[in-house]
């Protein structure tokens, strides 16, 4: 590569992030500010999700995120235009080349590919380590806002649409058309990650009611393992991938006669320690009685943000709840001594401290149907077992014909969390079944 082409591909890359970010965020920000603020308090009857998580600190992190996405994503158009130039790929400029009727076709068939490549490439980053190196990243943002839209890990984008990087080489592919395919994955990426559903009711008696609506979608960001489709529904039916109440969800959001009380989960509010106990010579649970109903809307295995101050220092802190929303009338976590913030709960907390905390939340849960009869097998070891417990308690309470498997691993019969209640609830239930282990005995 000469000298001139480097000036040229490094110029490219300059001018083409400061057109491309220009371009998608300005986009962005305009839809944001006038759905997210102007017309907020209007528009309360068309949000999905009653509980609002998103603040400026998630917002900041997302524009981040969509800089180093931009960034890299420009990194590899320079690379493409090159080999176009060398005539190795099958990209034209002019779109008379191949005629209307082809352009047409162009922009359908790039449409329908890309939309098959997400829906498989989606499924395959929810793979363990893809999801905890990559994809986690997008996922962060359970509470999705247009910022959402290319909040992503900057590796992500290029899986997505690796597919476009293979097609350039197989069979004539219009610039245009390209573009034409990227101005409606913004439009429909943006309008996914809205945080609003403002598809009409007759969508739902035509054919239009199979296009991927911002509920389907925020379904996906509330509980990971499901809608995976990009713009239409079809791949998710065909797989079995979609949500069975999807449509309850969506109709429940269309059908909403009046604005709907938000629930800003965005900032902390205090609650008291009501009560200590320790479980074990490791484990002590600490116990919340919040008088804010809002606390005590959350499913099994969710956990609880803290923020608490130690010696004139503000920690923030994740716990999972032991406590069931099904059975208890208060909150619980249940931790061992690892760090500053634990050695504090555990020794010098007090009964009637104050706490910041948020409102429960998070994807590691389980939705309960009070009709629902499966075989859950839950496996727990030490400490793990606070959110498998909250798991377990609601589901004896709530699916009556349902039965559990637990496995739970201890170092020994004293460092059991939870004893006493969990042989409750082996005697008190037929539908559970307990194996202990323990690392000094054999199975």
């Amino acid at each position: 590569m000469s000298s001139q082409q480097i000036h040229q591909f490094i110029a490219s890359i300059i001018q083409g992030f400061i057109q491309s970010f220009v371009s998608q965020m300005l986009v962005i920000t305009i839809v944001h500010f006038f759905v997210w603020r102007i017309f907020a308090p209007k528009l309360q009857r068309f949000r999905i999700q009653p509980v609002k998580r998103a603040g400026s600190v998630q917002i900041r992190q997302e524009i981040k995120n969509s800089i180093i996405v931009i960034l890299a994503g420009l990194i590899t158009t320079p690379i493409v235009l090159i080999l176009q130039q060398m005539g190795y790929t099958k990209i034209y400029v002019d779109p008379n080349q191949y005629g209307l009727g082809y352009l047409i076709f162009n922009v359908v068939i790039l449409w329908l590919i890309g939309d098959a490549w997400f829906y498989f490439a989606h499924r395959w980053l929810h793979q363990p380590t893809l999801y905890r190196y990559i994809h986690a990243v997008h996922h962060q943002s359970l509470d999705t806002t247009p910022y959402t839209t290319l909040s992503f890990h900057y590796l992500e984008p290029l899986i997505l649409s690796g597919w476009i990087y293979i097609a350039i080489f197989l069979f004539p592919v219009s610039i245009v058309a390209i573009g034409i395919n990227q101005v409606i994955g913004l439009l429909n990426n943006i309008k996914s990650h809205l945080g609003y559903e403002f598809y009409p009711k007759f969508f739902d008696k035509t054919s239009l009611k199979y296009l991927v609506n911002s509920t389907h979608h925020n379904q996906h960001h509330t509980r990971y393992n499901g809608n995976y489709g990009l713009s239409i529904r079809f791949w998710d039916l065909v797989f079995g991938t979609e949500f069975d109440d999807y449509d309850r969800a969506v109709s429940q959001v269309k059908n909403r006669k009046k604005p709907m009380k938000i629930i800003d989960n965005s900032v902390y509010r205090t609650i008291k320690i009501s009560k200590i106990v320790p479980e074990t010579h490791e484990a002590t649970s600490i116990y919340f009685e919040p008088e804010d109903e809002n606390f005590y809307n959350y499913l099994p295995g969710q956990h609880i943000n803290l923020r608490i101050k130690v010696q004139g220092k503000v920690y923030k802190r994740v716990f999972s709840l032991s406590s069931s929303p099904v059975v208890d009338r208060f909150l619980r976590i249940t931790v061992k001594q690892h760090g500053v913030v634990t050695a504090y709960l555990r020794n010098e907390a007090q009964v009637g401290d104050e706490i910041q905390a948020l409102y429960p939340w998070g994807q590691f849960n389980v939705w309960l149907n009070p009709n629902g009869d499966k075989d859950y097998l839950m496996i727990a070891g030490g400490s793990g077992i606070t959110p498998i417990h909250s798991m377990v308690r609601s589901i004896l309470a709530k699916e009556r014909t349902s039965q559990v498997v637990l496995l739970y691993a201890n170092k020994s019969t004293e460092s059991i969390i939870f004893a006493q209640e969990i042989k409750d609830l082996s005697d008190r239930y037929i539908a559970v079944l307990i194996r202990m282990r323990y690392s000094n005995s054999h199975l």
